[in-house]
């Protein structure tokens, strides 16, 4: 090797050298940039949060408020109920014809594919309409009648339960 090409090889030592301090400092300056950008963003967000958790408490708070006018609507519409059950044998019955046997459970005569079935279920409330759940059973009119048969051996189960 010539000394021109150790010089050109110190050369290039140099140039690596000088361009590695520039890129570590590149480096670190994008990783403070990029710090900087992340508590920003954090900030922002926590902020966010705290408009969030207003925005819910502001919306229960309204749900709270509805709910207890329903209620309220409710109490009244009870009051109507009641007088309507005496003419009807004890019986209540809820604002569509349905028998209320308590607990959100309600009893229904129904058809479904041209066929009459003895509905006893579960209902739930979806923004203030009452909707059947899963819980409950259909009866053909057959089984109903075969119920309607057994009902004196139940009340004599029952007595001798007590």
């Amino acid at each position: 090797m010539s000394s021109s090409d150790v010089s050109d090889l110190e050369a290039e030592k140099q140039k690596m050298a000088t361009k590695r301090n520039a890129d570590s400092d590149s480096e670190e300056e994008a990783k403070v940039t990029k710090k900087k950008k992340k508590e920003k963003k954090e900030a922002l967000s926590d902020s966010d949060s705290e408009e969030k958790e207003k925005k819910k408490k502001k919306k229960k708070g309204e749900e709270k408020g509805k709910k207890k006018k329903e209620k309220d609507s409710d109490s009244e519409d009870e009051g109507k109920k009641k007088k309507s059950k005496k003419e009807d044998g004890d019986l209540n019955f809820d604002d569509e014809g349905r028998v209320e046997l308590g607990k959100k459970r309600l009893l229904d005569v129904r058809e479904y594919k041209g066929q009459t079935y003895v509905d006893i279920r579960e209902f739930y409330d979806a923004n203030g309409e009452m909707k059947p759940g899963k819980k409950g059973i259909s009866l053909s009119v057959d089984q109903w009648r075969v119920i309607q048969k057994a009902n004196n051996w139940v009340d004599k189960k029952i007595a001798n339960k007590s």
